[in-house]
C-alpha cells in the first residue's frame, strides 16, 4: 500500500499533494512534480494516508496531521523535485468521527 503526502504553506493554504518516499520519526522525505509552493526554512501543514497511488482524501480517511520545518527542496532536472521536512512536534491521528463507536 502507498501512501500520499499534502503539504500546504502560506496563510492561503496553498499545497500539494505528493508521494511518500520515507517518514521517521521526526520527518519525512516526499517526491513530487514542480514547482513546490513552498522554500527551505518555510513552515508547513502535513497530513498523510494511506491511498492508492493516485487517489486524492477522501473526508472520512483516516489520516495523520502535523506540522513541519521544509529543510531541503532538491530538483532532479525538472521531472521530480525531492523535499525532505523536520515535524514540530508529534503528528496526530485524525479518524472521522461517525466511525467512533462507544460502549
Amino acid at each position: 500500500m502507498a501512501a500520499r503526502v499534502r503539504l500546504a504553506a502560506g496563510a492561503d493554504g496553498r499545497g500539494i499533494t505528493t508521494e511518500l518516499v520515507d517518514v521517521s520519526a521526526g520527518g519525512l522525505r516526499v517526491r513530487g512534480a514542480p514547482p513546490p509552493p513552498y522554500l527551505e526554512g518555510q513552515a508547513v501543514e502535513v497530513q498523510i494516508w494511506p491511498a492508492e497511488t493516485n487517489e486524492l482524501i477522501a473526508p472520512g480517511d483516516v489520516s495523520l496531521r502535523g506540522e513541519g520545518i521544509v529543510v531541503r527542496v532538491e530538483e532532479n532536472g525538472g521531472e521530480k523535485v525531492h523535499t525532505a521536512l523536520r515535524f514540530e512536534g508529534p503528528l496526530k491521528l485524525r479518524e472521522p468521527f461517525e466511525s467512533l463507536f462507544l460502549y
